[in-house]
C-alpha cells in the first residue's frame, strides 16, 4: 500500500509505504506528485517505510524512471522507517543525487516531518 499522508503540503508530500507495493497504486499516486512539481518547480518528499512486500523489478522499473524524470525536481527527500539497511541505502543515495536526503527512525517522524517542510536544517 502506498497513500499519501495527510500532513502533506502543496510542496511538500508524504507516502505511507506500507505492505504491498503494487505498481497500480505507485501510479495512482503518481499524478499528485507530478502535479506538484509541475506547480511548484521542486518539491520535498517524505517516505515512511514499514514493512515492504512485493515491490518487484516492474516496481523498481517505475521508482528508477520517475527519479531520473525528475532528476532535478526534488530538493530534500526524508525516510523514515525502522531498518537499518535504509539508514544505509540512504547514505549512499545522498552522494548519488542530486537532492537532500536523510534517514530518520519512525519514532523521529516528527523531527522528519521539519526538516522536510524546511523547519530544521
Amino acid at each position: 500500500m502506498i497513500r499519501i499522508l495527510e500532513r502533506s503540503g502543496e510542496r511538500t508530500i508524504g507516502l505511507d509505504c506500507d505492505g504491498t507495493i503494487s505498481l497500480s497504486r505507485f501510479n495512482e499516486v503518481l499524478p499528485t506528485i507530478e502535479k506538484a512539481i509541475e506547480k511548484h518547480g521542486t518539491i520535498n518528499m517524505l517516505f515512511v517505510i514499514k514493512n515492504i512486500r512485493g515491490y518487484g523489478f516492474k516496481e523498481f522499473a517505475a521508482d528508477v524512471s520517475f527519479c531520473l524524470r525528475h532528476w532535478n525536481d526534488i530538493d530534500r527527500l526524508a525516510v523514515v522507517s525502522n531498518r537499518d539497511w535504509w539508514k544505509a541505502a540512504t547514505s549512499v543515495e545522498n552522494l548519488l543525487t542530486p537532492w537532500e536526503e536523510r534517514y530518520f527512525d519512525l519514532h523521529e517522524i516528527d523531527e522528519a516531518w521539519r526538516w522536510i517542510e524546511g523547519e530544521e536544517d
